[in-house]
């Protein structure tokens, strides 16, 4: 019977994230940076099957939830940023150490709410150029 290995899983509890070196306060979840790159065609009439290349790789968008909070300076850059379309840095602060860095537009700031139940804010940045990933190393 083989030894029992823990998981190395990166928890999500106490990961931080800011918006031009502003923190947004109560983040509940988070999606991305997860783009992709497209394809084009490269087929000619030498071709005995469709050839392909990669296009320029696209980091797509981050997106993330949080409670509603009119007075949280982050929340109100967010939305300050998004009306003036004003490109910041982002930071995302994983609890193991990495920390994905890029720069991107605030393009989606929507509240809902329900029946006994708080206000929430979907927000969305729509990433331009390159996301830069940094990793402590373990000692």
């Amino acid at each position: 019977m083989e030894p029992y290995i823990e998981s190395q899983a990166v928890e999500t509890q106490g990961t931080r994230f800011t918006w031009n070196n502003i923190h947004v306060g109560e983040q509940v979840s988070f999606t991305g940076p997860g783009g992709v790159a497209g394809t084009y065609q490269v087929t000619n009439l030498q071709s005995t099957r469709v050839e392909k290349r990669p296009s320029l790789p696209d980091e797509g968008d981050f997106g993330f939830e949080c409670n509603l909070v009119p007075g949280d300076t982050g929340q109100q850059a967010l939305l300050i940023d998004k009306a003036t379309r004003t490109v910041r840095t982002c930071i995302l602060e994983l609890t193991d150490g990495t920390t994905l860095t890029f720069q991107a537009y605030c393009t989606g700031f929507v509240i809902s709410g329900g029946v006994d139940n708080k206000v929430s804010a979907a927000i969305t940045l729509a990433i331009t150029g390159e996301v830069e990933w940094s990793t402590l190393e373990s000692s």
